[in-house]
């Protein structure tokens, strides 16, 4: 089979490694960089639109808090901070995104594909709800390329599919979409 996904692991390792996969985040004020394992994530600012300025510090405070964990190999109490801030703001409906975000480069890191993949499609659906389209694709196709590697070709073949919309939108830049179609194979 000659499809996009069943490239060798060796090249979807080298994507992995090469470029940031798993690091982007909406473009809502938050910005993560992470480019392989054992990279520091570090978040700039977390200005959640629907969160209070007391909850969007409190966001700021856990990011910043599990980016020094994470500095310090500390990444099972990273991940339990993360997953904790998401359980709350899910049970407020104020956006944690980039806590998301953040908790898929920790499972990521600590060597848990699958968990990164879901926290990512999680993003997906995050970014559609708050209309971050760009936010979507790329979590997307990051998501797929984690179910890849997680040994899940049909959820990722099924992510790919739902980037084709978003990859047809004019509302994404040209950046994104180009990078997204190349990385996905999608012509």
């Amino acid at each position: 089979m000659t499809h996009s996904l069943a490239r060798p692991l060796s090249a979807l390792l080298f994507a992995l490694s090469a470029v940031p996969v798993i690091a982007r985040l909406p473009r809502r004020g938050v910005a993560v960089s992470m480019a392989a394992r054992g990279a520091t994530p570090t978040v700039n600012s977390c200005c959640v639109s629907s969160a209070t300025p007391a909850t969007a510090a409190r966001l700021d405070a856990g990011s910043a808090h599990a980016d020094s964990l994470f500095a310090d190999g500390r990444l099972r109490a990273a991940r339990a901070v993360l997953a904790q801030i998401v359980r709350e703001q899910s049970a407020s409906a104020v956006s944690a995104l980039p806590q998301l975000r953040q908790l898929a480069n920790v499972e990521f890191a600590l060597g848990h594909p699958l968990a990164a993949a879901r926290a990512l499609e999680r993003v997906a659906d995050g970014a559609e709800r708050v209309g971050d389209l760009a936010g979507r694709l790329e979590a997307l196709v990051d998501a797929s390329m984690l179910y890849v590697e997680a040994g899940r070709p049909r959820q990722a073949r099924a992510l790919v599919s739902a980037a084709r919309l978003p990859l047809r939108s004019p509302a994404i830049p040209d950046s994104v979409r180009l990078s997204a179609a190349r990385r996905i194979g999608y012509r």
